[in-house]
Protein backbone atom coordinates (compact mmCIF):
# COMPACT_ATOMS: atom_id res chain seq x y z
CA UNK A 1 0.00 0.00 0.00
CA UNK A 2 1.15 3.58 -1.16
CA UNK A 3 1.60 6.06 1.52
CA UNK A 4 -0.85 8.81 0.51
CA UNK A 5 -4.39 8.29 1.54
CA UNK A 6 -5.93 8.85 -1.83
CA UNK A 7 -5.34 5.14 -3.00
CA UNK A 8 -7.24 3.78 -0.12
CA UNK A 9 -10.98 3.84 0.13
CA UNK A 10 -12.25 7.36 1.40
CA UNK A 11 -14.90 5.86 3.52
CA UNK A 12 -16.14 2.82 5.35
CA UNK A 13 -17.77 1.31 2.39
CA UNK A 14 -21.22 3.43 3.25
CA UNK A 15 -24.15 3.93 0.50
CA UNK A 16 -26.54 6.31 0.02
CA UNK A 17 -29.81 4.67 1.18
CA UNK A 18 -33.16 5.61 -1.00
CA UNK A 19 -34.09 8.93 1.37
CA UNK A 20 -30.46 10.46 0.34
CA UNK A 21 -30.77 9.42 -2.97
CA UNK A 22 -34.02 11.48 -3.22
CA UNK A 23 -32.96 14.34 -1.65
CA UNK A 24 -29.85 14.83 -3.59
CA UNK A 25 -32.31 13.61 -6.79
CA UNK A 26 -34.49 17.14 -5.76
CA UNK A 27 -31.21 19.02 -7.56
CA UNK A 28 -31.22 17.51 -10.37
CA UNK A 29 -33.45 20.61 -11.41
CA UNK A 30 -30.32 23.08 -11.16
CA UNK A 31 -30.52 26.19 -12.20
CA UNK A 32 -31.04 25.64 -15.90
CA UNK A 33 -34.76 23.70 -14.81
CA UNK A 34 -35.63 27.04 -12.76
CA UNK A 35 -34.54 29.23 -15.62
CA UNK A 36 -35.23 27.34 -19.19
CA UNK A 37 -38.18 25.34 -18.10
CA UNK A 38 -40.41 28.31 -17.04
CA UNK A 39 -38.77 30.64 -19.97
CA UNK A 40 -39.75 28.08 -23.06
CA UNK A 41 -43.38 27.78 -20.76
CA UNK A 42 -43.68 31.44 -21.47
CA UNK A 43 -43.11 31.71 -24.87
CA UNK A 44 -44.26 28.45 -26.40
CA UNK A 45 -47.25 27.88 -23.74
CA UNK A 46 -48.54 24.82 -21.79
CA UNK A 47 -47.87 22.94 -24.93
CA UNK A 48 -44.10 23.09 -24.48
CA UNK A 49 -44.89 20.28 -21.45
CA UNK A 50 -46.02 18.00 -24.32
CA UNK A 51 -42.49 18.10 -25.99
CA UNK A 52 -41.25 18.26 -22.30
CA UNK A 53 -42.37 14.85 -20.83
CA UNK A 54 -42.39 12.99 -24.31
CA UNK A 55 -38.89 13.15 -23.97
CA UNK A 56 -38.79 12.54 -21.02
CA UNK A 57 -40.27 9.26 -20.95
CA UNK A 58 -38.70 8.33 -24.55
CA UNK A 59 -34.98 9.33 -24.25
CA UNK A 60 -34.47 9.78 -20.38
CA UNK A 61 -36.04 6.88 -18.67
CA UNK A 62 -33.25 4.22 -21.27
CA UNK A 63 -30.55 6.56 -20.13
CA UNK A 64 -30.95 6.66 -16.53
CA UNK A 65 -31.72 2.84 -16.65
CA UNK A 66 -28.95 1.96 -18.13
CA UNK A 67 -26.38 4.49 -16.20
CA UNK A 68 -27.56 4.04 -12.89
CA UNK A 69 -27.86 0.57 -13.24
CA UNK A 70 -24.20 -0.02 -14.46
CA UNK A 71 -22.86 2.16 -11.86
CA UNK A 72 -24.33 -0.07 -8.88
CA UNK A 73 -23.66 -3.35 -10.41
CA UNK A 74 -19.60 -2.18 -11.27
CA UNK A 75 -18.99 0.25 -8.59
CA UNK A 76 -17.27 3.03 -10.70
CA UNK A 77 -17.81 6.35 -12.10
CA UNK A 78 -18.10 6.78 -16.02
CA UNK A 79 -14.37 6.32 -16.43
CA UNK A 80 -14.06 3.13 -14.31
CA UNK A 81 -17.38 1.51 -16.14
CA UNK A 82 -15.95 2.36 -20.05
CA UNK A 83 -12.35 0.97 -18.92
CA UNK A 84 -13.37 -2.01 -17.76
CA UNK A 85 -14.91 -2.18 -20.38
CA UNK A 86 -13.78 -1.36 -24.16
CA UNK A 87 -11.00 0.49 -22.55
CA UNK A 88 -10.17 2.34 -25.83
CA UNK A 89 -12.99 4.40 -25.49
CA UNK A 90 -12.15 5.35 -22.21
CA UNK A 91 -11.58 8.87 -23.45
CA UNK A 92 -14.96 9.26 -24.43
CA UNK A 93 -15.70 9.18 -20.62
CA UNK A 94 -12.68 11.78 -20.34
CA UNK A 95 -14.36 14.24 -23.03
CA UNK A 96 -17.82 13.74 -21.17
CA UNK A 97 -16.21 15.05 -17.54
CA UNK A 98 -14.06 17.72 -19.18
CA UNK A 99 -17.16 19.10 -20.87
CA UNK A 100 -18.77 18.97 -17.35
CA UNK A 101 -16.27 20.59 -15.84
CA UNK A 102 -16.12 23.84 -18.46
CA UNK A 103 -20.14 23.70 -18.08
CA UNK A 104 -19.50 23.67 -14.24
CA UNK A 105 -17.60 27.11 -14.47
CA UNK A 106 -20.38 29.11 -16.80
CA UNK A 107 -22.80 27.63 -14.31
CA UNK A 108 -20.71 29.13 -11.36
CA UNK A 109 -20.91 32.47 -13.54
CA UNK A 110 -24.99 32.08 -13.39
CA UNK A 111 -24.79 30.90 -9.67
CA UNK A 112 -22.85 34.16 -8.67
CA UNK A 113 -25.13 36.53 -10.95
CA UNK A 114 -27.89 34.79 -8.24
CA UNK A 115 -26.27 35.29 -5.34
CA UNK A 116 -26.02 39.15 -5.80
CA UNK A 117 -29.71 39.50 -6.68
CA UNK A 118 -29.99 37.71 -3.59
CA UNK A 119 -29.48 40.77 -1.69
CA UNK A 120 -29.91 43.33 -4.69
CA UNK A 121 -33.35 43.84 -3.50
CA UNK A 122 -32.44 45.75 0.26
CA UNK A 123 -30.28 47.66 -0.91
CA UNK A 124 -30.68 51.59 -2.49
CA UNK A 125 -31.14 52.38 -6.03
CA UNK A 126 -27.79 53.42 -7.62
CA UNK A 127 -28.24 54.43 -10.75
CA UNK A 128 -30.74 57.64 -9.59
CA UNK A 129 -33.94 55.53 -11.53
CA UNK A 130 -37.44 55.55 -10.51
CA UNK A 131 -38.66 52.32 -9.36
CA UNK A 132 -42.14 53.27 -11.49
CA UNK A 133 -39.40 53.37 -14.59
CA UNK A 134 -40.68 49.97 -17.20
CA UNK A 135 -37.07 49.42 -18.29
CA UNK A 136 -35.36 50.35 -14.57
CA UNK A 137 -34.83 46.12 -13.79
CA UNK A 138 -33.09 46.01 -17.49
CA UNK A 139 -30.99 49.04 -17.09
CA UNK A 140 -30.14 48.14 -14.13
CA UNK A 141 -28.85 44.72 -14.55
CA UNK A 142 -26.65 46.41 -17.68
CA UNK A 143 -25.22 49.67 -16.86
CA UNK A 144 -25.59 49.29 -12.58
CA UNK A 145 -24.88 45.35 -12.27
CA UNK A 146 -22.57 43.80 -15.43
CA UNK A 147 -20.87 47.37 -16.42
CA UNK A 148 -20.73 45.93 -19.98
CA UNK A 149 -18.44 47.09 -22.26
CA UNK A 150 -18.56 47.57 -25.69
CA UNK A 151 -17.34 44.17 -27.25
CA UNK A 152 -15.43 41.56 -26.61
CA UNK A 153 -12.22 43.13 -27.40
CA UNK A 154 -12.61 45.60 -25.02
CA UNK A 155 -11.99 43.46 -21.65
CA UNK A 156 -12.25 46.52 -19.15
CA UNK A 157 -11.20 45.73 -15.52
CA UNK A 158 -12.54 42.97 -13.05
CA UNK A 159 -16.19 43.98 -11.30
CA UNK A 160 -15.09 43.39 -7.97
CA UNK A 161 -18.77 42.39 -6.39
CA UNK A 162 -19.35 39.81 -9.50
CA UNK A 163 -15.63 38.54 -8.71
CA UNK A 164 -16.78 38.57 -5.27
CA UNK A 165 -20.02 36.53 -5.30
CA UNK A 166 -17.87 33.74 -7.94
CA UNK A 167 -15.52 33.68 -4.91
CA UNK A 168 -18.31 33.19 -2.61
CA UNK A 169 -20.09 30.46 -4.92
CA UNK A 170 -16.53 28.58 -5.17
CA UNK A 171 -16.23 28.21 -1.58
CA UNK A 172 -19.46 26.90 -1.09
CA UNK A 173 -18.93 24.39 -3.33
CA UNK A 174 -15.60 22.99 -1.43
CA UNK A 175 -17.60 23.02 1.42
CA UNK A 176 -20.33 21.03 -0.65
CA UNK A 177 -17.44 18.43 -2.23
CA UNK A 178 -14.64 18.39 -0.71
CA UNK A 179 -15.84 14.88 1.66
CA UNK A 180 -17.51 13.83 -1.29
CA UNK A 181 -20.22 11.89 -2.40
CA UNK A 182 -20.88 10.63 1.18
CA UNK A 183 -20.52 14.27 2.75
CA UNK A 184 -22.65 15.61 0.10
CA UNK A 185 -25.29 12.66 0.94
CA UNK A 186 -25.07 14.20 4.67
CA UNK A 187 -25.65 17.97 3.72
CA UNK A 188 -28.84 17.40 1.53
CA UNK A 189 -30.88 16.47 4.80
CA UNK A 190 -30.47 19.81 6.21
CA UNK A 191 -30.65 21.34 2.89
CA UNK A 192 -33.72 19.78 1.39
CA UNK A 193 -36.25 21.00 3.72
CA UNK A 194 -35.04 24.63 4.01
CA UNK A 195 -35.27 24.50 -0.23
CA UNK A 196 -38.71 22.83 -0.28
CA UNK A 197 -39.96 25.14 2.44
CA UNK A 198 -38.66 28.07 0.46
CA UNK A 199 -40.03 26.75 -2.65
CA UNK A 200 -43.67 26.32 -0.68
CA UNK A 201 -43.59 29.51 0.40
CA UNK A 202 -43.21 31.41 -3.13
CA UNK A 203 -45.68 29.31 -4.79
CA UNK A 204 -48.27 30.31 -2.16
CA UNK A 205 -47.30 33.65 -2.34
CA UNK A 206 -47.39 33.87 -6.26
CA UNK A 207 -51.06 32.51 -6.16
CA UNK A 208 -52.05 34.46 -3.94
CA UNK A 209 -50.47 37.74 -3.53
CA UNK A 210 -49.22 38.32 -7.27
CA UNK A 211 -51.70 38.38 -10.51
CA UNK A 212 -51.73 36.35 -13.50
CA UNK A 213 -47.90 36.89 -15.50
CA UNK A 214 -47.93 39.77 -17.83
CA UNK A 215 -49.46 38.29 -21.42
CA UNK A 216 -46.65 37.60 -24.26
CA UNK A 217 -46.56 37.28 -27.74
CA UNK A 218 -43.81 35.39 -29.79
CA UNK A 219 -42.14 37.43 -32.65
CA UNK A 220 -44.06 35.10 -34.78
CA UNK A 221 -47.58 36.25 -34.06
CA UNK A 222 -46.60 40.03 -33.99
CA UNK A 223 -47.68 42.31 -37.03
CA UNK A 224 -45.73 45.14 -38.29
CA UNK A 225 -46.68 48.37 -40.12
CA UNK A 226 -44.97 51.22 -41.29
CA UNK A 227 -46.01 55.01 -40.17
CA UNK A 228 -44.70 58.28 -41.33
CA UNK A 229 -42.63 60.02 -38.90
CA UNK A 230 -43.79 63.57 -37.55
CA UNK A 231 -40.32 65.24 -38.76
CA UNK A 232 -40.74 63.63 -41.92
CA UNK A 233 -37.13 62.23 -41.98
CA UNK A 234 -37.66 58.63 -42.17
CA UNK A 235 -40.88 56.14 -41.92
CA UNK A 236 -41.31 54.61 -38.16
CA UNK A 237 -41.76 50.63 -38.16
CA UNK A 238 -44.50 50.00 -35.92
CA UNK A 239 -45.61 47.22 -34.02
CA UNK A 240 -49.02 46.02 -33.49
CA UNK A 241 -49.41 42.86 -31.23
CA UNK A 242 -53.25 40.82 -31.75
CA UNK A 243 -53.92 39.65 -28.54
CA UNK A 244 -56.52 37.28 -30.04
CA UNK A 245 -53.33 35.49 -31.92
CA UNK A 246 -52.08 34.37 -28.59
CA UNK A 247 -53.66 30.89 -28.29
CA UNK A 248 -51.27 27.73 -29.24
CA UNK A 249 -52.37 24.59 -30.68
CA UNK A 250 -51.01 21.21 -30.75
CA UNK A 251 -50.02 21.77 -34.78
CA UNK A 252 -47.05 24.50 -33.19
CA UNK A 253 -45.25 21.22 -31.84
CA UNK A 254 -44.53 20.41 -35.76
CA UNK A 255 -42.09 22.47 -35.25
CA UNK A 256 -38.51 21.48 -34.05
CA UNK A 257 -37.32 24.02 -31.81
CA UNK A 258 -39.87 23.50 -29.12
CA UNK A 259 -38.36 19.95 -28.68
CA UNK A 260 -34.66 20.58 -29.26
CA UNK A 261 -35.83 23.08 -26.36
CA UNK A 262 -36.81 20.62 -24.23
CA UNK A 263 -34.22 18.42 -24.96
CA UNK A 264 -31.64 21.14 -23.76
CA UNK A 265 -33.38 21.38 -20.75
CA UNK A 266 -33.11 17.24 -20.15
CA UNK A 267 -29.31 17.05 -20.96
CA UNK A 268 -28.68 20.38 -18.66
CA UNK A 269 -30.87 19.47 -15.70
CA UNK A 270 -31.03 15.40 -15.19
CA UNK A 271 -27.35 14.98 -16.60
CA UNK A 272 -27.94 12.31 -19.25
CA UNK A 273 -24.91 12.40 -20.70
CA UNK A 274 -22.35 14.13 -18.06
CA UNK A 275 -20.89 11.55 -16.61
CA UNK A 276 -23.15 12.09 -13.34
CA UNK A 277 -25.42 8.71 -13.44
CA UNK A 278 -23.23 5.69 -13.24
CA UNK A 279 -21.50 8.11 -10.03
CA UNK A 280 -24.42 8.59 -8.36
CA UNK A 281 -25.58 4.94 -9.49
CA UNK A 282 -22.48 3.59 -7.72
CA UNK A 283 -23.57 4.68 -4.08
CA UNK A 284 -26.25 2.65 -4.44
CA UNK A 285 -26.35 -0.66 -2.25
CA UNK A 286 -26.43 -3.50 -5.23
CA UNK A 287 -30.21 -4.47 -4.81
CA UNK A 288 -32.25 -4.95 -7.56
CA UNK A 289 -35.21 -3.76 -6.03
CA UNK A 290 -33.07 -0.40 -4.72
CA UNK A 291 -31.50 -0.20 -7.84
CA UNK A 292 -34.70 -0.39 -10.00
CA UNK A 293 -36.68 2.06 -7.45
CA UNK A 294 -33.35 4.60 -7.88
CA UNK A 295 -34.11 5.58 -11.24
CA UNK A 296 -37.73 5.75 -10.89
CA UNK A 297 -37.64 8.01 -7.89
CA UNK A 298 -34.96 10.45 -9.86
CA UNK A 299 -37.66 10.90 -13.27
CA UNK A 300 -40.27 10.97 -10.90
CA UNK A 301 -38.84 13.74 -8.85
CA UNK A 302 -37.47 15.54 -11.95
CA UNK A 303 -40.35 15.36 -13.93
CA UNK A 304 -42.79 16.77 -11.24
CA UNK A 305 -40.48 19.69 -9.20
CA UNK A 306 -39.35 21.70 -12.15
CA UNK A 307 -43.04 21.68 -12.97
CA UNK A 308 -43.79 23.01 -9.30
CA UNK A 309 -41.20 25.86 -9.73
CA UNK A 310 -42.15 26.62 -13.14
CA UNK A 311 -45.92 27.63 -11.84
CA UNK A 312 -44.05 29.73 -8.97
CA UNK A 313 -41.89 31.23 -10.47
CA UNK A 314 -44.02 32.13 -13.86
CA UNK A 315 -46.28 34.20 -11.73
CA UNK A 316 -43.67 36.59 -11.16
CA UNK A 317 -42.48 36.95 -15.44
CA UNK A 318 -43.02 40.10 -17.57
CA UNK A 319 -42.94 40.80 -20.93
CA UNK A 320 -40.11 43.74 -20.14
CA UNK A 321 -37.71 40.27 -19.57
CA UNK A 322 -37.51 39.72 -23.04
CA UNK A 323 -36.02 43.34 -24.25
CA UNK A 324 -32.55 44.25 -23.77
CA UNK A 325 -29.06 42.62 -24.57
CA UNK A 326 -29.02 39.47 -22.24
CA UNK A 327 -32.76 38.55 -24.20
CA UNK A 328 -31.44 38.79 -27.47
CA UNK A 329 -27.55 37.81 -27.65
CA UNK A 330 -26.89 34.78 -28.59
CA UNK A 331 -25.02 32.21 -26.27
CA UNK A 332 -27.23 33.37 -23.34
CA UNK A 333 -28.69 30.61 -21.48
CA UNK A 334 -32.47 30.76 -22.43
CA UNK A 335 -34.43 32.30 -19.03
CA UNK A 336 -32.10 33.72 -17.82
CA UNK A 337 -33.23 37.75 -18.93
CA UNK A 338 -36.61 36.52 -16.83
CA UNK A 339 -34.50 35.38 -13.84
CA UNK A 340 -32.30 38.33 -13.53
CA UNK A 341 -34.33 41.17 -15.28
CA UNK A 342 -38.09 39.92 -15.67
CA UNK A 343 -38.57 38.90 -12.29
CA UNK A 344 -36.66 41.35 -10.65
CA UNK A 345 -38.54 43.98 -12.14
CA UNK A 346 -41.20 42.72 -10.14
CA UNK A 347 -39.87 41.89 -6.72
CA UNK A 348 -37.87 44.55 -6.17
CA UNK A 349 -40.47 46.00 -3.81
CA UNK A 350 -40.49 42.72 -1.80
CA UNK A 351 -37.08 42.45 -0.86
CA UNK A 352 -37.99 39.36 1.84
CA UNK A 353 -39.61 37.31 -1.21
CA UNK A 354 -37.09 38.47 -4.16
CA UNK A 355 -34.44 37.16 -1.74
CA UNK A 356 -36.48 33.55 -1.11
CA UNK A 357 -36.78 33.56 -4.72
CA UNK A 358 -32.92 33.62 -5.78
CA UNK A 359 -32.27 32.16 -2.96
CA UNK A 360 -33.84 29.10 -4.52
CA UNK A 361 -32.28 29.33 -7.96
CA UNK A 362 -28.89 29.61 -5.65
CA UNK A 363 -29.01 26.44 -3.54
CA UNK A 364 -30.76 24.38 -6.35
CA UNK A 365 -28.25 25.16 -8.74
CA UNK A 366 -24.77 24.97 -6.30
CA UNK A 367 -26.05 21.29 -5.23
CA UNK A 368 -26.58 20.31 -8.68
CA UNK A 369 -23.27 21.90 -9.58
CA UNK A 370 -21.92 19.87 -6.35
CA UNK A 371 -22.86 16.58 -8.10
CA UNK A 372 -21.23 17.27 -10.94
CA UNK A 373 -17.99 18.49 -9.72
CA UNK A 374 -17.62 15.32 -7.31
CA UNK A 375 -18.21 12.92 -9.86
CA UNK A 376 -14.94 15.02 -11.84
CA UNK A 377 -13.08 15.29 -8.25
CA UNK A 378 -13.27 11.41 -7.75
CA UNK A 379 -12.32 10.42 -10.77
CA UNK A 380 -8.98 12.61 -11.25
CA UNK A 381 -8.16 13.03 -7.68
CA UNK A 382 -6.41 9.26 -7.51
CA UNK A 383 -4.41 9.51 -10.73
CA UNK A 384 -2.70 12.84 -9.19
CA UNK A 385 0.75 12.24 -9.57
CA UNK A 386 2.49 10.34 -6.46
CA UNK A 387 4.96 13.15 -6.07
CA UNK A 388 2.22 15.82 -5.26
CA UNK A 389 0.18 13.63 -3.50
CA UNK A 390 3.26 13.25 -0.82
CA UNK A 391 2.89 16.78 0.01
CA UNK A 392 -0.30 17.50 -0.03
CA UNK A 393 -1.74 14.23 1.44
CA UNK A 394 -5.31 15.86 2.41
CA UNK A 395 -7.98 15.08 0.54
CA UNK A 396 -9.12 18.51 1.53
CA UNK A 397 -6.30 20.86 0.98
CA UNK A 398 -6.20 18.87 -2.91
CA UNK A 399 -10.14 20.20 -3.53
CA UNK A 400 -9.09 23.37 -2.15
CA UNK A 401 -6.99 23.93 -4.71
CA UNK A 402 -9.36 22.51 -7.70
CA UNK A 403 -11.74 25.31 -6.67
CA UNK A 404 -9.19 27.89 -6.22
CA UNK A 405 -7.83 26.93 -9.76
CA UNK A 406 -11.75 26.97 -10.78
CA UNK A 407 -12.37 30.10 -9.58
CA UNK A 408 -8.81 31.89 -11.30
CA UNK A 409 -10.24 30.19 -14.79
CA UNK A 410 -13.35 31.34 -14.29
CA UNK A 411 -11.96 35.44 -13.34
CA UNK A 412 -12.41 36.63 -16.77
CA UNK A 413 -15.96 36.22 -16.34
CA UNK A 414 -16.21 38.89 -13.54
CA UNK A 415 -14.35 41.05 -15.89
CA UNK A 416 -16.79 44.05 -17.73
CA UNK A 417 -15.96 42.24 -21.08
CA UNK A 418 -17.47 38.53 -18.93
CA UNK A 419 -20.65 38.23 -20.09
CA UNK A 420 -19.12 38.00 -24.11
CA UNK A 421 -17.10 35.23 -22.65
CA UNK A 422 -19.37 33.35 -21.51
CA UNK A 423 -21.79 33.45 -24.16
CA UNK A 424 -18.84 32.26 -26.21
CA UNK A 425 -18.26 29.70 -23.94
CA UNK A 426 -21.60 28.55 -23.69
CA UNK A 427 -22.80 28.49 -27.01
CA UNK A 428 -19.76 26.31 -28.29
CA UNK A 429 -18.88 23.73 -25.64
CA UNK A 430 -21.61 21.51 -26.65
CA UNK A 431 -21.82 21.86 -30.39
CA UNK A 432 -19.87 18.86 -30.79
CA UNK A 433 -21.23 16.91 -27.89
CA UNK A 434 -23.38 14.48 -30.08
CA UNK A 435 -19.62 12.76 -30.90
CA UNK A 436 -18.89 11.84 -27.21
CA UNK A 437 -22.68 10.88 -27.35
CA UNK A 438 -22.37 8.33 -30.30
CA UNK A 439 -19.30 6.87 -28.91
CA UNK A 440 -19.62 6.36 -25.74
CA UNK A 441 -23.18 4.47 -27.07
CA UNK A 442 -21.42 1.69 -27.77
CA UNK A 443 -19.20 0.97 -23.96
CA UNK A 444 -23.25 1.40 -21.95
CA UNK A 445 -24.76 -0.97 -24.68
CA UNK A 446 -22.28 -3.48 -24.46
CA UNK A 447 -22.15 -3.75 -20.79
CA UNK A 448 -25.42 -3.96 -20.30
CA UNK A 449 -26.15 -6.58 -23.11
CA UNK A 450 -23.40 -8.54 -21.24
CA UNK A 451 -24.20 -8.44 -17.96
CA UNK A 452 -25.87 -12.31 -17.42
CA UNK A 453 -26.69 -11.68 -14.25
CA UNK A 454 -29.26 -8.96 -14.77
CA UNK A 455 -32.46 -10.58 -16.92
CA UNK A 456 -33.49 -12.23 -19.49
CA UNK A 457 -31.55 -11.70 -23.19
CA UNK A 458 -34.56 -10.69 -24.54
CA UNK A 459 -34.94 -7.53 -22.05
CA UNK A 460 -31.67 -6.73 -22.76
CA UNK A 461 -31.73 -6.59 -26.41
CA UNK A 462 -35.09 -4.55 -25.79
CA UNK A 463 -33.24 -1.85 -23.70
CA UNK A 464 -30.09 -1.58 -25.17
CA UNK A 465 -31.93 -0.94 -28.40
CA UNK A 466 -33.94 1.73 -26.65
CA UNK A 467 -30.76 3.28 -25.23
CA UNK A 468 -28.78 2.95 -28.62
CA UNK A 469 -32.06 4.85 -30.30
CA UNK A 470 -32.29 7.38 -27.37
CA UNK A 471 -28.75 8.31 -27.99
CA UNK A 472 -29.09 8.75 -32.08
CA UNK A 473 -31.97 10.30 -31.74
CA UNK A 474 -30.94 13.16 -29.59
CA UNK A 475 -27.42 13.47 -31.66
CA UNK A 476 -29.72 14.02 -34.86
CA UNK A 477 -31.47 16.66 -33.07
CA UNK A 478 -28.39 18.36 -32.09
CA UNK A 479 -26.63 18.21 -35.45
CA UNK A 480 -29.88 19.72 -36.91
CA UNK A 481 -30.40 22.29 -34.19
CA UNK A 482 -26.74 23.50 -34.37
CA UNK A 483 -26.75 23.45 -38.18
CA UNK A 484 -30.01 25.71 -38.40
CA UNK A 485 -30.51 27.65 -35.13
CA UNK A 486 -27.06 28.21 -34.08
CA UNK A 487 -24.23 27.77 -36.27
CA UNK A 488 -25.44 30.64 -39.22
CA UNK A 489 -25.60 33.56 -36.55
CA UNK A 490 -22.51 35.26 -35.20
CA UNK A 491 -22.35 35.09 -30.89
CA UNK A 492 -20.56 38.09 -30.78
CA UNK A 493 -19.85 40.69 -33.45
CA UNK A 494 -16.42 42.74 -32.46
CA UNK A 495 -13.17 39.98 -33.83
CA UNK A 496 -15.75 37.37 -34.53
CA UNK A 497 -13.35 35.37 -36.20
CA UNK A 498 -10.94 35.31 -33.20
CA UNK A 499 -13.68 34.54 -31.20
CA UNK A 500 -15.15 31.80 -33.34
CA UNK A 501 -11.58 30.40 -32.94
CA UNK A 502 -11.90 30.38 -29.25
CA UNK A 503 -14.87 28.91 -29.34
CA UNK A 504 -14.51 25.94 -31.43
CA UNK A 505 -11.58 25.11 -29.50
CA UNK A 506 -12.82 25.05 -25.98
CA UNK A 507 -15.64 22.96 -28.17
CA UNK A 508 -13.38 20.72 -29.92
CA UNK A 509 -10.12 20.33 -27.16
CA UNK A 510 -12.01 18.20 -24.46
CA UNK A 511 -13.38 15.71 -27.31
CA UNK A 512 -9.78 15.42 -29.18
CA UNK A 513 -7.80 15.40 -25.65
CA UNK A 514 -9.70 13.30 -24.10
CA UNK A 515 -10.05 10.22 -26.97
CA UNK A 516 -6.08 10.54 -27.38
CA UNK A 517 -5.49 10.81 -23.99
CA UNK A 518 -7.59 7.69 -23.03
CA UNK A 519 -6.67 5.53 -26.09
CA UNK A 520 -3.46 6.20 -25.41
CA UNK A 521 -3.78 5.44 -22.19
CA UNK A 522 -5.62 2.35 -22.32
CA UNK A 523 -2.89 0.97 -24.91
CA UNK A 524 0.07 1.26 -22.98
CA UNK A 525 -1.42 0.11 -20.01
CA UNK A 526 -1.69 -3.29 -21.09
CA UNK A 527 1.23 -5.58 -21.56
CA UNK A 528 2.75 -7.34 -24.72
CA UNK A 529 4.13 -6.37 -28.07
CA UNK A 530 1.89 -3.07 -29.28
CA UNK A 531 -0.01 -5.56 -31.57
CA UNK A 532 -1.01 -7.27 -28.43
CA UNK A 533 -1.61 -4.27 -26.31
CA UNK A 534 -4.16 -2.91 -29.18
CA UNK A 535 -6.28 -6.17 -29.06
CA UNK A 536 -6.06 -6.22 -25.27
CA UNK A 537 -7.78 -2.83 -24.93
CA UNK A 538 -10.66 -3.25 -27.73
CA UNK A 539 -11.44 -5.81 -26.05
CA UNK A 540 -14.77 -6.10 -23.74
CA UNK A 541 -15.28 -7.52 -20.37
CA UNK A 542 -18.70 -8.22 -18.69
CA UNK A 543 -18.85 -8.61 -14.89
CA UNK A 544 -19.35 -12.42 -14.86
CA UNK A 545 -15.35 -12.77 -16.69
CA UNK A 546 -13.72 -10.16 -14.28
CA UNK A 547 -10.94 -10.77 -12.09
CA UNK A 548 -11.27 -11.86 -8.96
CA UNK A 549 -8.86 -9.67 -7.39
CA UNK A 550 -10.67 -6.83 -8.73
CA UNK A 551 -12.66 -4.20 -6.13
CA UNK A 552 -16.18 -4.07 -7.11
CA UNK A 553 -17.34 -2.40 -3.61
CA UNK A 554 -16.19 1.14 -4.55
CA UNK A 555 -19.21 3.25 -3.13
CA UNK A 556 -16.34 6.28 -3.83
CA UNK A 557 -15.15 5.52 -7.09
CA UNK A 558 -11.25 5.49 -6.16
CA UNK A 559 -11.21 2.86 -9.16
CA UNK A 560 -11.38 5.10 -12.01
CA UNK A 561 -9.64 3.57 -15.00
CA UNK A 562 -7.37 6.00 -15.17
CA UNK A 563 -5.20 4.54 -12.44
CA UNK A 564 -4.07 0.94 -12.47
CA UNK A 565 -6.11 -1.70 -10.00
CA UNK A 566 -4.30 -2.81 -6.96
CA UNK A 567 -5.34 -5.89 -5.24
CA UNK A 568 -7.60 -5.05 -2.52
CA UNK A 569 -5.89 -6.28 1.09
CA UNK A 570 -8.74 -8.93 1.53
CA UNK A 571 -9.62 -11.29 -1.65
CA UNK A 572 -12.96 -10.69 -3.07
CA UNK A 573 -15.23 -13.35 -4.47
CA UNK A 574 -18.15 -13.28 -6.76
CA UNK A 575 -20.24 -16.48 -6.33
CA UNK A 576 -23.19 -17.30 -8.47
CA UNK A 577 -26.25 -19.05 -7.76
CA UNK A 578 -29.46 -19.54 -8.84
CA UNK A 579 -30.96 -17.37 -6.94
CA UNK A 580 -28.50 -14.67 -6.07
CA UNK A 581 -25.57 -13.13 -6.76
CA UNK A 582 -23.06 -12.65 -3.71
CA UNK A 583 -20.66 -9.51 -3.87
CA UNK A 584 -18.19 -9.42 -1.37
CA UNK A 585 -16.19 -6.35 -0.40
CA UNK A 586 -13.02 -5.43 1.43
CA UNK A 587 -14.92 -4.97 4.18
CA UNK A 588 -16.46 -8.44 4.84
CA UNK A 589 -19.82 -6.40 3.87
CA UNK A 590 -21.96 -7.98 1.39
CA UNK A 591 -24.25 -6.45 -0.98
CA UNK A 592 -26.58 -8.65 -2.61
CA UNK A 593 -28.16 -8.72 -6.47
CA UNK A 594 -31.17 -10.70 -6.39
CA UNK A 595 -32.17 -11.72 -9.49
Amino acid sequence: MTDTILTEPASTGARWSLLQFSLVCCYTVGIHGTTSLPHFSFIYTEMFLIAYYVLLILICIPVCYVQIKLGAIYRRGIVGIFSHLIPILKGSAVAILLMTYIRSLVNGLELSYSLYYMFAAFKNDSLGLRNTDPNYASIHFHQGFLQRSQHIGQGGHVVWYIALCLLATWMVTYLMTFKGFQGLGKIVYGLTPVCLVLAFVVFMYAFIAVGPPDEYTPPEFREYRVVPSKNNKSDVIEEVVPRETRTRTLSDLAQPKPWVSALLIHMGSVGLWAGILPSMGAQLYNSKKVINASWIILLAIYGTLPVLLMLAFGQFFQADSNSGFIAVANGVKPGLSHLLVGMYGKLRHLPFVAFSVYLISFLFGIVHQAVHLVTIWETLLPVIPLQVMRIVRRRECLVAIACTVSFIVSLPFASQAGIFIYMVVNSYVDRLIFVVIIISMVPFITGYIKQECLYLPIERACMSLWYGLSSLVPSAMLIYYCAVYVYPFPVVGYDQREAEMVGWFIAASPIILGLIFGAVHAVFNEKGTLRQRCLQAIKTDSLRTTDSTNDYDISETTNTGLHPSKPASHTNTLEKTETEVVMKAPDNNTDVAKI
